[in-house]
Order: C-alpha cells, then sequence, then structure tokens
C-alpha cells in the first residue's frame, strides 16, 4: 500500500509543483505557445504596442505565484 501512495504521492508532486513551474517559464522562451496573443487587446491599445516590456515585468511575478 505505501508503494501505491508513494507513486500517487510523485505523480501530484510533478502535476502540481513542476508543471506550473515549467510553464511559467516558458513566458521566457515561448516553446510551448506564443504567449504574447494572451494578453488582452485593450490593453495592448492602453500601451500603444509596448506590450514587450510590459510582459517581461510581469514574467517573473508570474511564475513565483504559480
Amino acid at each position: 500500500m505505501t508503494i501505491i501512495i508513494q507513486k500517487i504521492y510523485t505523480l501530484l508532486k510533478y502535476v502540481f509543483v513542476v508543471v506550473p513551474i515549467v510553464a511559467g517559464l516558458d513566458k521566457f522562451t515561448n516553446i510551448l505557445t506564443d504567449w504574447s496573443q494572451y494578453l488582452n487587446p485593450i490593453m495592448t491599445d492602453m500601451l500603444s504596442g509596448h506590450h514587450r516590456p510590459y510582459r517581461a515585468n510581469s514574467k517573473p511575478t508570474s511564475v513565483l505565484i504559480k
């Protein structure tokens, strides 16, 4: 029974710890997806097309939150 619990714990550790960190770090590399499409167009208009610096400042925070 303890082997099953250990396997479940390992699976949960990867799903709830490693996967969100990898997804957060992907915002720096854009390997998994193009994160620029997730910025609201209204925000892009308000920032006058300067959304790259805005996203760069929010990346470390989103990695820490996840």
